[in-house]
């Protein structure tokens, strides 16, 4: 049976008179002290183990041996709710683990974890080679952050203050400032990380839950269903590069693959008449099936996609539309270093191979897919980050209007 009792121990009293005080936990004939932080005077201790009414305070220097005490009931409580043996040796394991881990709180370095962080999450969650590539700039940029501030961060540095700092130094602090949608992926990992460390017992602080993840709105550049046909005709047989790029940039517009995904295509992910990929990003599989535009594509490389680095076929594709007279001037609102900055360009200069994503949404909202089943194809899994790439065009948006009020 075990028991749980407060002790002084006599022999030794320090200089002022005064007596350390213990939590003694006796279990199966074995007996380890836990110190309670507190000293007393002998004469105003009862052994019954509580300080007597002589003690100035008492009643709160009784209060705080009852918490020690409890504390380490509860661990009792919890070995054996877990049908495990209360040992002393269990005991003193459980609670040099709570202890241990409530000092690197104020002491040990949060980013000393970061390399376990990033293990946990390729064991145990879907994350693709992107996503985890972020991860590592996310915390190379902490650490950067550490060297200009010239102070180690534990896990209680993570307060208001710090966030604060943290923005402005995204912002203003850096060669080239980060715009808010960037800070806000930072914030968002920031906050996945912290969150990790709170369920793995190395942290209890939790202010970082009422950090906000900055973003502004993006400018959604899409072509119409009459753009993309035009696209798909245009003779540009005297400009091989541009007609690979042209097709590769259809492709992206008519299954919503990313280019890290359509980049590496092959005749293994054609399947009864479906595209069916692992994607990078996210470590999804999709199934998206084909469509006149997407067979046509295929069928002009039998032999395997043409292939071009994400710079390059950014920069062909802006050739690609200025041949296509893609030159209606559309607003264009940036947020450099958090300041809102409206341009004005023209619709060629906006074609990326993310654009191509964005063309498939769009247009499948506009021929009133629903968006369940857009989501479905493109990979996104909640509404909230798909709501980025909604751009409903004028001419729905007048139907719907003309519907509504007539």
């Amino acid at each position: 049976m075990a028991t749980t009792k407060i002790i002084i121990r006599k022999g030794r009293v320090n200089e002022q008179g005064l007596t350390p005080v213990f939590v003694k936990y006796t279990h199966e004939q074995k007996s380890i002290l836990f110190s309670t932080g507190q000293r007393i005077d002998p004469v105003h201790f009862d052994p019954k183990g509580r300080a007597k009414k002589s003690l100035p305070g008492f009643t709160k220097f009784n209060n705080l041996l009852e918490i020690k005490k409890r504390e380490i009931d509860d661990i009792r409580l919890d070995l054996q709710m877990a049908k495990e043996n209360p040992t002393v040796e269990a005991v003193k394991e459980k609670y040099l683990e709570t202890h241990t881990s409530k000092s690197n709180e104020r002491s040990q370095s949060a980013l000393s974890y970061s390399a376990a962080f990033i293990a946990y999450k390729e064991r145990h969650t879907k994350i693709g080679y992107d996503t985890m590539r972020q991860y590592k700039g996310f915390f190379k940029n902490l650490l950067e952050f550490e060297v200009v501030l010239k102070r180690q961060f534990t896990f209680r540095s993570f307060d208001q203050d710090w966030y604060l700092e943290y923005v402005d130094y995204l912002h203003n602090g850096r060669a080239k400032g980060c715009n808010p949608n960037s800070v806000g992926n930072k914030i968002k990992m920031l906050k996945t990380f912290l969150e990790w460390a709170v369920q793995q017992k190395l942290s209890s602080h939790t202010a970082f839950k009422k950090f906000s993840k900055p973003t502004n709105p993006t400018t959604i550049v899409t072509l119409s269903t009459e753009q993309l046909d035009h696209l798909l005709e245009l003779d540009l047989s005297e400009h091989p590069k541009l007609c690979k790029a042209r097709d590769l940039f259809i492709l992206g517009a008519s299954t919503a693959l990313r280019f890290s995904d359509y980049n590496r295509l092959t005749e293994a992910n054609i399947k009864s008449d479906h595209i069916i990929i692992n994607t990078k990003k996210t470590s999804e599989t999709v199934y998206i099936p084909l469509n006149k535009y997407s067979r046509e594509i295929l069928r002009r490389y039998p032999n395997g996609l043409p292939k071009f680095d994400n710079g390059q076929l950014n920069a062909l594709l802006k050739e690609v539309g200025r041949h296509a007279d893609f030159n209606e001037i559309v607003e264009v609102v940036r947020f450099p270093r958090g300041v809102k900055k409206v341009e004005h360009k023209k619709l060629f200069e906006m074609l990326t191979t993310h654009a191509s994503r964005r063309v498939f949404i769009t247009l499948s909202l506009s021929k009133r897919m629903l968006a369940s089943d857009i989501m479905r194809i493109s990979g996104h899994k909640d509404m909230r980050s798909f709501q980025r790439y909604i751009n409903v065009s004028e001419k729905r948006l007048q139907e719907e209007v003309a519907k509504a009020w007539g």
